[in-house]
């Protein structure tokens, strides 16, 4: 109080910010007391609330053991802390693990036939496109031996075809080697060698690139027609989910 003068305090309302985030804080005789001034644009208020919880929360844990490593101090409240190890995490739903991939393809195949299944560049495939395109090839992959583990290479650029063959195989029954057209024909040869694959699926313009080929080779683009005169009904299934589905070469998995 001064003669003739009185002053109070008065909030002041900030509409604009000076920088994207401030945070202020007042040595007062109650305590820190904290102003926060953020960019609307770039944080909204419950983010900055929770900030300064963590905020608070930290400086707690400070307050509770000073001796504590900063990188090891707590930020998290327990009810936070809860919904993040806990209920955000509580994320497990029924699957059918008595079933293979390729027989829950075929279940939506039934829900959405004529949706589009696949896509590369300019052509799609419906899922019945695709399923039909698909068991012709198994049934065509079965007269040439493969069944269940049976080993079948798929030397493929990315293209509808690849897609088709993968699905192809699950439904004959037997497990895709992927193998890279990039790849060194070196590289190409020892994986053939390794999986002993059985089968190769492949097309006439990339028989260049491999080393060596597998007795049976089945060219996609030759052999289309006698593919395309097989059934298109889904093949009985012969596999489990304890069958084997694919063999993947990373150079962790071979030192090579």
């Amino acid at each position: 109080d001064l003669p003739g003068l009185t002053m109070r305090r008065q909030e002041v309302e900030y509409s604009t910010a000076k920088f994207d985030l401030i945070l202020t804080l007042i040595e007062t005789a109650e305590g820190l007391e904290a102003l926060v001034e953020y960019n609307t644009d770039l944080f909204a208020a419950e983010t900055i609330s929770r900030l300064l919880g963590h905020y608070q929360r930290l400086l707690e844990g400070a307050v509770e053991d000073p001796e504590q490593r900063l990188s090891r101090l707590p930020l998290l409240a327990e009810a936070e802390r809860s919904q993040l190890l806990a209920e955000w995490n509580e994320t497990r739903t029924g699957y059918p693990r008595e079933m293979c991939t390729h027989q829950l393809f075929e279940i939506q195949v039934q829900k959405t036939p004529s949706a589009t299944a696949v896509v590369f560049e300019e052509e799609t495939l419906t899922y019945d496109e695709l399923n039909r395109r698909a068991n012709q090839l198994a049934h065509y992959l079965r007269k040439q031996g493969v069944g269940p583990d049976g080993l079948v290479g798929i030397f493929l650029e990315r293209s509808l075809e690849m897609v088709v063959g993968l699905l192809g195989i699950f439904k004959a029954g037997g497990a895709y080697v992927p193998l890279d057209p990039a790849y060194p024909k070196e590289r190409l040869a020892f994986m053939l060698r390794d999986t002993g694959a059985q089968v190769l699926l492949s097309t006439r313009p990339l028989a260049s690139l491999l080393p060596e080929l597998p007795s049976r080779t089945i060219y996609l683009d030759r052999e289309g027609t006698a593919i395309g005169r097989e059934s298109d009904a889904n093949p009985i299934s012969e596999t489990t989910p304890e069958h084997l589905a694919y063999v993947m070469y990373t150079s962790g998995s071979t030192g090579q």
